[in-house]
Order: structure tokens, then sequence, then C-alpha cells
């Protein structure tokens, strides 16, 4: 087990050794269990910073002796989707609670600030946790100035140049789609958005002591379900007007249809490996194998500190 500390260099926009990360690729974890585990390494696993990325659904693919396992607080449901709540966020005023009930759909309220997001396999999660940069101290506009230039712009730059070679292999020059070779990624308000005027992502923060954390969904394919559970929010961007989810937000698979949720992940863990000097790149599988982890199993596994410490919590009541 690896449990060193290490006196680590303060980053500034004008160092130029970049920041040394973990990665970690938790796909196959539960919803709930991603959720948990990510407040477990932010608020724990202060020594590091963190890159991560995933896709999950209601159930797990960890065996139930695992250390990192929530099997006795598996969700179910007649959809694999849940709903998850920022930790203000109140539930008459974004949910229509009698059809989430009925579809017996599952809300959680994440630790995190935020918007409510309908969550399912088709989502990819990807978080950035840093201790030490950009500069201190965090706040939550420059954290979202800092993660739209220095990481998710070249991200989606990396995707435009896949679009672009796939589309070459496939031949298919005469297509009906339009495609655009030009990275049309940008901040506006506090969103991501393709061409100005499409939300592709939604995004929350943690700000404390030992650093911050920006965790943001990207959407594959639209879930179904989206206006008939999730209210629209009283506070909203001015370009967004009143249009409804659907008409709001964008599924990647829409910019990239030459592109598969595989292609992402890889163009994620390469931008991360540009942009930062990763120190240590795992997958979900080798959870299991404490040692090639800077990670600290907590005292009776994930399942305990989540009953007894996490403020990530399944609704049960509202």
């Amino acid at each position: 087990m690896l449990t060193r500390r290490r006196r680590r260099r303060r980053w500034t926009s004008t160092t130029t050794t970049a920041p040394t990360v973990q990665y970690l690729d938790l796909t196959g974890l539960s919803i709930l269990e991603r959720l948990v585990l990510e407040e477990y390494v932010y608020q724990t696993q202060t020594q590091c910073n963190w890159v991560l990325i995933g896709t999950h659904g209601l159930q797990s693919t960890l065996e139930e002796s695992s250390p990192w396992s929530l099997a006795s607080s598996f969700l179910h449901s007649s959809r694999d989707a849940a709903i998850v709540l920022g930790i203000g966020g109140k539930i008459p005023e974004l949910l229509y609670t009698k059809p989430v009930q009925d579809d017996q759909i599952p809300v959680i309220r994440r630790f995190s600030g935020g918007g409510t997001v309908l969550m399912n396999g088709d989502c990819i999660w990807t978080t950035l946790m840093g201790r030490d940069f950009p500069t201190r101290p965090f706040y939550p506009r420059p954290l979202m100035e800092y993660t739209a230039t220095h990481f998710f712009h070249p991200l989606f730059t990396r995707l435009q140049s896949y679009q672009q070679l796939k589309q070459q292999q496939s031949n298919d020059h005469h297509s009906s789609t339009t495609i655009t070779t030009d990275n049309l990624f940008s901040l506006r308000e506090h969103d991501y958005v393709w061409d100005k005027d499409s939300k592709i992502a939604g995004n929350a923060q943690s700000i404390g002591k030992t650093g911050w954390l920006h965790h943001t969904s990207f959407l594959w394919q639209i879930p179904s379900g989206m206006s008939r559970y999730l209210r629209l929010p009283a506070k909203r961007p001015e370009y967004r007007a009143s249009r409804p989810h659907e008409d709001f937000v964008r599924a990647l698979s829409q910019i990239f249809p030459h592109l598969t949720v595989d292609d992402f992940r890889r163009a994620f863990r390469e931008t991360s490996q540009t942009v930062y000097s990763v120190e240590s790149s795992c997958v979900l599988s080798e959870l299991q194998e404490e040692y090639l982890l800077p990670v600290v199993v907590p005292e009776g596994g994930l399942r305990q500190w989540y009953q007894t410490k996490s403020r990530t919590k399944v609704m049960t009541q509202f």
C-alpha cells in the first residue's frame, strides 16, 4: 500500500513543470459507488491531485467482497438511471416527484454543488481534483475558466482530430451529415457549450482547505424522460431562456457521430497525459491491488465510510 507523502511544488500559470496527477478510470462502478468513492478520495487522499473518468449505471461490476463495493446499498429501478442533485438542491423545486416515484427513479444527493442531472450508462463522468494548482485561493469562476481553457478545449480539439480521421477512414465524403472541422467548444456563463448555444455538460464543484474538485457529466445520448422528471430550474442562464431540456442540451454523439464512448475515454486519457504529469494510471480492476494506487482503503471499506462519514445520500423521502 502506497502511503508515503511527498512535498508538492506549487503550480502557477507560469510554472513550466506540469502538475503531477493520479489517473483513475472507474468505469464499472455503480452511480452511487462512483459518487461516494469520488467524495472519499477528495476528502481523505489529499496528498495527490486526481483525474477521474468513468461511465456508470445502477449496478456495479465489483465483487461484493471488494472493500470498494456498496453492494448492500445497490439501487433498483425499472430503468438503469438515477437523478443526482447538488448538495443544496430542493427536491420540490427541481423534480416532478410523482413521475419520479411512479417510475422508481432513485434520487441521490451528491456532496458537491451544481445542478440536477438524469444519469445513466450513456453519461460520461469526468473529475479533476487539484490540491496545489492552478492558483490559491480557489474560486468557482476562475476554476471554470481554468478547466475550460487548459483541459476541455484541448480535449475537444483532440476529439475533432479523431472525428476527421475516422471520417477519412470510412470514406464517408458523400454523407448528408455536415460535420464541422472547427472546435466550437466554449465556456458560456457557467456552462460548457457547443456552438455558443447548446449545453453539452453539467458541472459541479467543491472547494475546501485541501483543494478543489470539478465534476463534469457529458451525455453521449440524451436519456429519455428528462422533461418528465426534471423541472426547469428557477435560475437558468439567459441564453437558455425557457427551452426544454431536450432542446437545450446536446448529446456528444450528435457532435461526433463517427466516434464512440471509448474514443472519448482515449482522448480524455491522452489529454490528461499532455496537460499533466501522470504518475499512475489505473483502471477499476486494479483497485483490488492496493499497492498499485496511492489510495488508502478506509477502515471497514467504502461501505462503512459511506454509512458514517459520507455526505452523499440516497433520498428515500421527498
